[in-house]
This record gives C-alpha cells, structure tokens and sequence, in this order.
C-alpha cells in the first residue's frame, strides 16, 4: 500500500502552522512503514480560463510546499492549480476535458513509483 500526501492549504503562518496535519500524516505513515511518494500541492493557483491570468490564491508565508518536502526529505511532485473543469467533469462524468498538465505528472509519478 503507498500513501500520496495532499497539502490542502489552509494557511496562517509559519510552516508549522501551515502544515501541521501533512507533517502529523506524514509521521503516521512512516510509524506505519507506509511509504510516502511524495507532496502534492493542492489549490496552489488559479488560471483564469478567459485572459490566462494567473493568480497564486494562497501565498506561502514560509517558503511553501517545497521548503516542507524538502524538510521532510522527499520529492514535491506538484503543484497543482485550481481547476473547476476537473470537479465539473467527475460530477458529470465528461471525458476528455483539457485538464492542466500536472494532473498527467502527478499520474506518471505515481506509476513510476508503483513500478519500480
């Protein structure tokens, strides 16, 4: 069994505190041996479907994501960006939707873990 950890990003400040439950599942999984492939920054922007403006809706106060995957010794596989198309697409069972290319990362990642 593997465990892929998703940063949600409820933010305050400082990294303790803005991570606090990936760090707490993160030491639950590696009591459990469970191995961790790595973070998954979740919500890290929004792309504006119509001008392609990009705006970062959760600012990191303490170097984000990566300054926490990097603490805890692992890979930050992604980032990945708000995207309504993906949620509309499972609710009604659309296929084919131009989705950002992080999601098709974060799958190769996980394959390549689960391979090999």
């Amino acid at each position: 069994s593997h465990h892929l950890e998703s940063d949600l990003h409820f933010r305050s400040s400082g990294i303790n505190a803005e991570y606090g439950d990936v760090r707490k599942e993160i030491s639950f999984c590696r009591k459990l041996r469970l191995p961790v492939i790595g973070l998954v920054e979740n919500m890290a922007r929004y792309e504006c479907p119509k001008c392609r403006t990009v705006s970062e809706i959760f600012p990191a106060t303490s170097g984000g994501a990566q300054a926490l995957a990097d603490s805890e010794g692992m890979p930050l596989i992604c980032s990945i960006p708000v995207c309504p198309q993906v949620g509309q697409s499972g609710d009604n069972g659309v296929e084919g939707l131009d989705i950002p290319t992080e999601y098709g990362i974060l799958v190769e990642q996980v394959i390549r873990f689960c391979d090999g």
